[in-house]
């Protein structure tokens, strides 16, 4: 049994945190991205390898405001939480224990040694998704979208 479940060093065991329609089970993602990041930064040879057709995920979480932007974007738009359907994205609108969480898996990240390879459109998919949410009425504000166009 020992030799069908020890890691020898030739073996990679992956677990993931399935994403669901429910902001517990989002925060709860957020909470083991954190933990595994963090984790990461106890090694000694680390070294993150990231290959991005958006923006890595962490730089969606260096700045509060748009840190806010990305969680509602994703919980409405990508997970469907049910709540947030009828809902309008303004700034308070997110829990602020998340967007904190949120912005310590970004601090984490930062330390981590990386390589990040990106395409040429990689950079222009939160612009899109600031302008399709702008164009569809979802900004409660339009000042808040000119505020995340300037980050």
């Amino acid at each position: 049994m020992d030799n069908i479940f020890s890691n020898l060093g030739d073996t990679v065991t992956f677990t993931y945190t399935k994403l669901t329609d429910s902001e517990v089970n989002f925060e709860k993602y957020l909470t083991r991205l954190y933990g595994h990041t963090k984790m990461l930064n106890t090694f000694p040879n680390r070294k993150l390898f990231y290959v991005a057709e958006e923006l890595p995920i962490f730089y969606s979480f260096f700045d509060k405001q748009l840190t806010e932007f990305k969680l509602f974007y994703w919980q409405r738009s990508v997970l469907n939480i049910p709540q947030r359907q009828s809902q309008k994205f303004e700034f308070g609108i997110i829990d602020p224990k998340l967007v904190d969480l949120a912005h310590n898996c970004y601090l984490e990240y930062k330390k981590v040694p990386s390589v990040e390879i990106w395409h040429d459109k990689t950079i222009f998919t939160v612009t899109k998704q600031l302008e399709f949410y702008l164009e569809s009425g979802v900004f409660a504000n339009k000042k808040d979208a000119l505020i995340l166009i300037q980050k």
